[in-house]
């Protein structure tokens, strides 16, 4: 016994097991309140698809840019910018999108910060922005007055589904986030 009183790691036991468990809690704390950032690029040709016509495809070539961002306290967001060959609309604009309930959602701004409605109606895709598929506006027309109107109409969607190398495969995948987000 008296061999254990003059061991110092025995004589300190209780304050080496404090002190790690604080240490621990520290690092579980620090890495949820520090964001986690991932950079996402994805370029490439997508094809087109409309929904209620087999014959419609047209290519596309796409390219997605920005910053991923995941925090447990912040949630996740992407900052980025996007753009389609063919809608040349979205060039120079920046794309923010926040996962709320398990879809994306945000909007696209100018330059200057201003929030605007562009051919892409919504976004869908998993967390981590794999198999994303861009939902696009059935109808955009312009008023009399100079403002624009647009409409989507789900049985006559257009998408882009990036990766998909079917429509089958694009179908499919859509079919399950439409699904998902109105439940």
């Amino acid at each position: 016994m008296n061999e254990n009183n003059n061991n110092w790691f025995y004589r300190n036991r209780t304050f080496l097991f404090g002190f790690t468990a604080v240490l621990i809690v520290l690092y579980i704390a620090i890495s949820m309140l520090v964001p986690h950032q991932t950079p996402v690029a994805w370029s490439g040709e997508a094809t087109e698809y409309a929904v209620n016509d087999e014959d419609f495809a047209e290519v596309h070539t796409v390219a997605l840019e920005g910053t991923l961002t995941s925090s447990v306290i912040g949630g996740t967001r992407f900052d980025g910018t996007l753009t389609i060959s063919g809608y040349d609309e979205l060039d120079g604009m920046t794309l923010h999108l926040e996962r709320k309930n398990k879809r994306w959602q945000g909007n696209f701004n100018t330059a200057a910060g201003q929030p605007v409605t562009t051919v892409v109606h919504e976004i869908y895709g998993t967390k981590d922005f794999e198999n994303l598929i861009l939902d696009l506006w059935t109808s955009i027309e312009e008023a009399d007055d100079g403002r624009m109107h647009y409409e989507f109409d789900l049985p006559a969607a257009h998408i882009l589904a990036l990766g998909a190398d079917s429509r089958q495969a694009a179908l499919r995948r859509y079919q399950s986030y439409v699904d998902f987000a109105q439940k």
